[in-house]
């Protein structure tokens, strides 16, 4: 996810920002997240969990046998 990392970005993605429907923009812009935001974070983080990891959770609490 990118973000503004100083004064005359932002201010260029806020003017970036301003053509968009109200709620668009997001962080990539500048602005507040939105729902867009929230899910690619989610998704992101999702994808940084390694199969061994969520094997390793359900084994712990007994959802799935384990051989």
């Amino acid at each position: 996810m990118h973000m503004a990392s100083t004064a005359p970005d932002f201010e260029e993605l806020q003017s970036l920002a301003g053509h968009l429907s109200a709620g668009c923009a997001g962080v990539k812009y500048g602005s507040l997240p939105h729902i867009g935001d929230a899910i690619q974070l989610i998704v992101e983080s999702w994808n940084s969990i390694s199969v061994a990891t969520i094997h390793a959770c359900w084994s712990y609490v007994d959802c799935i046998p384990v051989h």
